[in-house]
């Protein structure tokens, strides 16, 4: 079953709503028996992207919440701890499930159950913080690191253009600020 990205997602944060909607759309990637990945057996090297770029993606909250001086910082960690926990057990089930699509179901569900819960409550409170309070913060842009990461974990530009992925340089951008 896709994932979609509802308006009730929206935090009204460009770069966190660009983050997540990619984020769904490698979940649901990973889950789409017709994708490149799929067919070539290659669902543990994007498995191992996206687990990656779960990380990037709340290192990148967590440094806008600790330069906004956010007053929700430690509940908002901890639920990305919870997360973090949860893809470790993962990555360790990486290793030992026979098939990657089975770990890749378990994302999905993880995304589903939780990730998309986090978005409409934590994720949304920071953003509208953010706003209100500190309005020249930004969540970093994470698209070299995830260039890295794509590297490392063997996903090619061609997988990419495979799964008709939607990419950030497709979409528009406003001019970088920095706190």
């Amino acid at each position: 079953m896709r994932i979609e990205f509802t308006p009730d997602l929206g935090t009204g944060n460009a770069e966190i709503d660009r983050q997540h909607r990619e984020l769904i759309d490698w979940c649901n990637a990973l889950n789409d028996p017709d994708s490149v990945a799929a067919r070539e057996g290659r669902i543990s090297h994007a498995l191992r992207f996206v687990i990656g770029y779960v990380e990037l993606h709340f290192a990148a909250e967590d440094r806008a919440m600790v330069a906004a001086g956010y007053p929700g910082i430690e509940p908002h960690r901890k639920g990305h701890a919870y997360f973090q926990r949860e893809v470790a057990q993962l990555r360790q089930n990486l290793r030992s499930i026979r098939s990657a699509r089975a770990a890749a179901l378990q994302l999905h569900h993880l995304i589903q159950d939780w990730f998309l819960q986090h978005i409409r409550q934590a994720d949304r409170e920071l953003a509208a913080w953010l706003r209100q309070h500190a309005p020249d913060t930004e969540v970093d842009e994470v698209e070299d690191e995830l260039e890295a990461l794509r590297r490392a974990s063997g996903i090619t530009l061609a997988d990419l253009d495979a799964m008709e992925f939607v990419r950030a340089a497709e979409l528009p951008r406003g001019p970088r600020r920095r706190p």
